[in-house]
């Protein structure tokens, strides 16, 4: 799995993140069901010359590993909300300084689902223990609220879709496989790629607005992208046109509406004391 870091070179960022579901409840902010046994959070410096590994990393019984993320960054990923329907208090740290996240649950609480992404966490215990800890080290208070804001439909053309079934290596079984996409060298490709995930890709990376699924296509897919992006590969974070045009390719669109947008807003927070 490919993860970004901090520090690297824009000519040379890759897009390439593994999708998970988004919107789990939000749970009760003063008494959390779960606790790590173990935790301990450690604010990372900024260095231009030692790039720092951004992401999730699991590991059997549950060990979690969050590395190079901001306290915004975390909230997402413990309350599995989308970051573009993100907001905050206004206080630059928020957003700016950097946390390295390691903890451990209790051995008795037996967890076997160590599903991961770059962002997030598919275990729900584990996502509430991390809801916990932020809830009390940061003294985080996060509430949500519906604004009225574009809302985005995933539709089908007319066009066939250019898509193959997805296969599963020898080995592995669909339990263990994850959707993603990347975009290497102004080329897109997928696996294992469901419409309901392709809709949370352009959400969160794209459009910075919710998309629904309206395809009423399931299963799984696979596509590589023949032919590199007739357009200058894009520069920087930059890449809407050429996944708009991918999506035209492939036979889907994406159609812009208004609607009521869930937002998870930080009220406040506090900076931890390093342990």
């Amino acid at each position: 799995m490919a993860v970004p870091t901090v520090g690297m070179r824009r000519n040379r960022w890759i897009v390439y993140v593994v999708l998970a579901a988004c919107g789990a409840s939000l749970q009760a902010q003063n008494r959390p069901p779960n606790r790590f046994e173990v935790a301990t959070i450690k604010p990372i410096e900024p260095n231009p010359d030692s790039p720092v590994m951004v992401g999730i990393q699991m590991y059997p019984g549950g060990r979690v590993v969050l590395s190079g993320m901001s306290l915004q960054g975390l909230v997402g990923a413990a309350f599995r909300h989308p970051r573009p329907q993100m907001a905050n208090s206004g206080e630059a740290w928020i957003e700016s300084d950097r946390y390295r996240i390691e903890a451990r649950p209790p051995a008795d609480a037996n967890i076997t689902n160590i599903n991961h992404s770059v962002f997030d966490i598919d275990d729900e215990r584990v996502r509430e223990m991390l809801q916990a800890l932020l809830l009390d080290r940061f003294r985080l208070r996060v509430r949500r609220e519906n604004r009225t804001g574009d809302v985005y439909q995933l539709t089908r053309t007319n066009k066939p879709l250019a898509l193959q079934p997805a296969k599963i290596p020898e080995g592995r079984t669909p339990s263990s496989m994850f959707s993603n996409v990347g975009y290497v060298s102004a080329k897109w490709s997928m696996q294992f790629m469901t419409m309901d995930k392709l809709a949370e890709f352009a959400s969160a990376q794209i459009v910075r607005a919710p998309v629904v699924n309206m395809t009423e296509t399931s299963g799984q897919y696979d596509y590589s992208q023949k032919t590199p992006d007739q357009e200058p590969a894009y520069s920087g974070l930059e890449h809407t046109d050429s996944f708009l045009r991918m999506l035209r390719d492939i036979g889907l669109e994406l159609k812009r509406t208004r609607g009521p947008v869930e937002w998870l807003v930080i009220e406040s927070a506090a900076r931890p004391s390093p342990d």
